[in-house]
């Protein structure tokens, strides 16, 4: 396999539950961004084993009736998505699926868009807590991953680097601060113009990044 740059939805429970990363009001891609990368669709788990998720585009849900039949999803499951024109969407579904592949009210399930700014892949990360119901409040997390041999590695914004580039007036990019918390409110183009200067410049992420491994069914089963 080639080796260059993608992104996936894999730890964005990682990064929603642990308060890592940067949240944003407003997503990273326009839906237009969004494309697909076939061979993250699967279950993959982080290098301790402990954590294992399973990842699926909104398209094969789409044209897969039995894929459908067997997370318990209705024929229509995908019409509000492609009416927002999410159609390139992937879905995030954590270890209860894994077991059961059954969806129920308890499910924890987040969306995932994958898109590509200056040679660069990103994934935009949002929690979805019930796929009954309407979207949670909207805030996402974006961060830059490579694909390599079926591994994908995480590499998450620096929150501090971007309030001191705030602090020093290095820019300008809307955002609230309260106490410790920060948050982007900067619209869509903003956000992609602020990666697209930053996203090679290392000081931007942190040192440590997250790994996933891509795995077989009976491996996920174990």
């Amino acid at each position: 396999m080639k080796s260059y740059p993608t992104c996936i939805g894999i730890v964005i429970m990682l990064f929603l539950l642990t308060g890592c990363g940067i949240p944003s009001v407003h997503p990273l891609y326009k839906p237009d961004d969004l494309i697909i990368e076939p061979e993250l669709t699967g279950k993959w788990k982080n290098k301790s084993g402990k954590t294992i998720y399973r990842v699926v585009n909104l398209q094969d849900i789409t044209n897969d009736k039995a894929m459908r039949d067997s997370l318990d999803m209705g024929d229509d499951f995908s019409k509000d998505f492609e009416e927002m024109g999410l159609s390139n969407i992937y879905l995030i579904f954590d270890n209860d699926v894994l077991v059961t592949d059954k969806i129920d009210d308890d499910t924890e399930a987040y969306l995932a868009g994958l898109l590509e700014l200056d040679n660069n892949y990103y994934l935009d990360l949002y929690k979805y807590p019930n796929l009954q119901d309407n979207f949670s409040y909207p805030v996402h997390i974006f961060v830059k991953v490579e694909l390599e041999d079926n591994q994908i590695t995480m590499h998450e914004f620096r929150e501090q680097w971007i309030k001191d580039l705030i602090k020093n007036r290095q820019i300008r990019i809307k955002h609230e601060e309260s106490f410790d918390n920060f948050l982007l409110t900067a619209s869509s183009d903003e956000l992609q113009n602020f990666v697209l200067k930053y996203g090679n410049n290392p000081d931007a992420f942190r040192s440590d990044t997250e790994t996933f491994i891509k795995i077989d069914a009976d491996e996920a089963a174990e």
